[in-house]
Protein backbone atom coordinates (compact mmCIF):
# COMPACT_ATOMS: atom_id res chain seq x y z
CA UNK A 1 0.00 0.00 0.00
CA UNK A 2 1.41 3.33 -1.00
CA UNK A 3 0.20 6.68 0.32
CA UNK A 4 -2.59 5.02 2.29
CA UNK A 5 -3.75 5.47 5.84
CA UNK A 6 -5.28 2.52 7.68
CA UNK A 7 -7.30 3.15 10.81
CA UNK A 8 -8.04 0.14 12.97
CA UNK A 9 -10.95 0.51 15.33
CA UNK A 10 -10.57 -1.84 18.29
CA UNK A 11 -7.02 -2.72 17.24
CA UNK A 12 -6.67 -4.88 20.35
CA UNK A 13 -8.81 -7.48 18.52
CA UNK A 14 -6.70 -7.59 15.34
CA UNK A 15 -4.48 -10.43 16.56
CA UNK A 16 -7.40 -12.73 17.43
CA UNK A 17 -9.26 -11.81 14.24
CA UNK A 18 -6.22 -12.62 12.12
CA UNK A 19 -5.75 -15.95 13.85
CA UNK A 20 -9.41 -16.90 13.38
CA UNK A 21 -9.36 -15.89 9.71
CA UNK A 22 -6.44 -18.20 8.94
CA UNK A 23 -7.58 -21.29 10.85
CA UNK A 24 -10.38 -23.79 10.54
CA UNK A 25 -11.68 -26.90 12.18
CA UNK A 26 -13.07 -30.11 10.74
CA UNK A 27 -15.42 -32.46 12.50
CA UNK A 28 -15.12 -36.23 12.47
CA UNK A 29 -18.38 -36.43 10.48
CA UNK A 30 -16.93 -34.13 7.81
CA UNK A 31 -13.81 -36.30 7.55
CA UNK A 32 -15.90 -39.45 7.22
CA UNK A 33 -18.01 -37.81 4.49
CA UNK A 34 -14.84 -36.79 2.63
CA UNK A 35 -13.46 -40.34 2.88
CA UNK A 36 -16.70 -41.77 1.46
CA UNK A 37 -16.63 -39.25 -1.38
CA UNK A 38 -13.04 -40.24 -2.22
CA UNK A 39 -13.95 -43.93 -2.16
CA UNK A 40 -16.82 -43.21 -4.57
CA UNK A 41 -14.55 -41.28 -6.91
CA UNK A 42 -12.03 -44.12 -6.78
CA UNK A 43 -14.74 -46.66 -7.59
CA UNK A 44 -15.91 -44.68 -10.63
CA UNK A 45 -12.33 -44.10 -11.78
CA UNK A 46 -11.51 -47.82 -11.60
CA UNK A 47 -14.66 -48.84 -13.45
CA UNK A 48 -14.34 -46.16 -16.13
CA UNK A 49 -10.70 -47.05 -16.70
CA UNK A 50 -11.63 -50.73 -17.04
CA UNK A 51 -14.33 -49.92 -19.59
CA UNK A 52 -11.99 -47.69 -21.59
CA UNK A 53 -9.26 -50.35 -21.61
CA UNK A 54 -11.76 -52.99 -22.76
CA UNK A 55 -13.00 -50.66 -25.53
CA UNK A 56 -9.43 -49.91 -26.61
CA UNK A 57 -8.62 -53.64 -26.82
CA UNK A 58 -11.71 -54.16 -29.03
CA UNK A 59 -10.84 -51.28 -31.34
CA UNK A 60 -7.08 -51.97 -31.44
CA UNK A 61 -6.51 -55.72 -30.96
CA UNK A 62 -2.92 -56.80 -30.30
CA UNK A 63 -0.97 -57.44 -33.50
CA UNK A 64 -3.45 -55.58 -35.74
CA UNK A 65 -3.23 -51.93 -36.78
Amino acid sequence: MTNQVVILDEAHNIEDSSREASSFSVSQAQLLDAMQDLETVGWYYWHCTSILLFYDMQVHPQGKN
